[in-house]
């Protein structure tokens, strides 16, 4: 899939300014006694062309994905945050697939600092014995917490237990459960060497997981697992939106369940990660330019497509690995460069858009 998008809010100026004129035309021609309503229009018109020319700015993208499999790395320009707000904290939807306003936020930027509320999100505590991760996440506050406005991850050098670093996870899973929408998750991603932090989905019912015996190895691939945004240290300011199925095992040859594209600020500066997910297709986007989309195909089953029950969010700032741990020649033994420690994740709000139809 490729695709441009170029938006140039400014270029709406010229007839706003002309629509002014033709109303001042019209505001001479009233009667001296309705002065002050002349007052009153003309005020309310400088001050509409006021706000088309401070809000004229042009936002211009490319993503795109190269043919047969291969992968590109589309660059852009970050948008400021959207807006206005349907109810305090939540933000307007303009897809005519998704409800305009959020049936699920979290504005992290309107609540005070302090720990996590575990009435939204799980702690996830302990290494998950998966991916040969180098960290014990825990739920201290030291890991995990809101602060200035950011629900924020960091990850310590910090041995305990065994583990030479502390950082955090957390979910929504038995909480808030997601099954197609549009979810927009506001946040910086570390590129300090060694980290992996992701924002990801799973499956809350692993609906297909009994058609595979409780040994397979790949089982987990039966109820799918889609990755939003994922990216390590090793590779800087390279996101990846990924969508596992049997279909596509990371180790097969078939490399069309996924892309990336390139975000170069992308540890200082908060981007739109966004998942727009329909019945029959996924496509991921940074600031609402898509750079990755794969569809349902005819007659496809849970193989290829188990995108058809309920998942739950996962974000999480995971150090070393298979994955985040690539450069272990330069930063022995677990590919973690520790003096780029304390490293952070930092989420500023979560929107989430129901599915309301084409």
């Amino acid at each position: 899939m490729s695709g441009q998008v170029s938006v140039t809010v400014g270029s709406m100026l010229p007839q706003t300014v002309g629509s002014g004129k033709r109303l001042s035309r019209l505001l001479r021609r009233l009667r001296p006694r309705a002065i002050g309503y002349r007052r009153l229009v003309a005020k309310a018109l400088i001050f509409l062309v006021t706000l088309t020319v401070v809000t004229g700015s042009v936002f211009q993208g490319s993503a795109d994905t190269a043919p047969s499999g291969k992968v590109s790395k589309a660059a852009y320009q970050a948008p400021p945050a959207t807006g206005p707000a349907c109810t305090t904290g939540a933000q307007i939807s303009d897809a005519a697939s998704f409800a305009q306003c959020p049936s699920f936020f979290q504005d992290f930027a309107n609540q005070a600092s302090g720990p996590l509320s575990t009435q939204d999100f799980n702690f996830y505590t302990g290494n998950p014995g998966v991916n040969q991760e180098a960290e014990l996440y825990t739920s201290d506050s030291q890991n995990v917490r809101i602060e200035k406005g950011n629900l924020v991850l960091e990850a310590l050098n910090n041995p305990q237990q065994g583990y030479k670093y502390t950082s955090a996870r957390i979910d929504t899973n038995g909480k808030e459960d997601f099954q197609y929408g549009k979810l927009v998750i506001r946040a910086t991603l570390p590129d300090g060497v060694g980290s992996w932090p992701a924002i990801w989905m799973l499956p809350s019912e692993q609906k297909y997981a009994s058609l595979s015996p409780a040994t397979d190895f790949t089982r987990y691939l039966n109820d799918g697992e889609i990755d939003i945004a994922e990216s390590v240290g090793a590779q800087p300011h390279v996101v990846d939106g990924i969508a596992h199925s049997l279909a596509y095992p990371p180790d097969g040859p078939n490399r069309g369940y996924y892309s990336q594209v390139t975000v170069p600020d992308n540890d200082r500066v908060f981007h739109n990660y966004e998942l727009d997910w329909t019945p029959t297709n996924l496509t991921f986007k940074v600031d609402g330019q898509a750079f990755f989309s794969i569809n349902k195909q005819p007659g496809a089953d849970y193989h290829s497509w188990p995108y058809d029950q309920p998942f739950y969010l996962v974000m999480n700032l995971a150090l070393g690995g298979t994955w985040g741990g690539i450069d272990k020649s330069q930063f022995p033994p677990d590919g973690v460069d520790r003096n780029s420690l304390p490293e952070s994740m930092n989420i500023q709000s979560i929107n989430y858009y129901p599915y309301i139809g084409e």
